[in-house]
């Protein structure tokens, strides 16, 4: 678990992604780079602020209750893995 900045350009895109992992190793999009949009000075700051305001979250417990529903669903046949899952 480390602090870290992850900037990303994709293919034949004009800017950059940039991330921010805390020390939870939780993921922060915070803007993108290059013209028009952050400068480098600006990332570091904005790394600086969710650093600073760094706190775990709380566990989703609806996503996890849907989870382990479609988890239990499959177990006993019910879904026959069609691509929405409306069986």
């Amino acid at each position: 678990m480390s602090r870290k900045i992850n900037i990303i350009k994709y293919k034949d895109n004009t800017h950059y992604t940039v991330y921010v992992y805390d020390k939870y190793d939780q993921e922060h999009h915070v803007g993108y780079l290059g013209e028009g949009f952050m400068t480098l000075e600006e990332v570091e700051k904005c790394a600086q602020f969710v650093w600073l305001n760094e706190k775990k979250n709380e566990e989703d417990l609806l996503n996890k209750a849907i989870y382990k529903m479609i988890q239990h669903d499959r177990d006993k046949g019910m879904l026959k893995n069609n691509r929405d899952n409306l069986d």
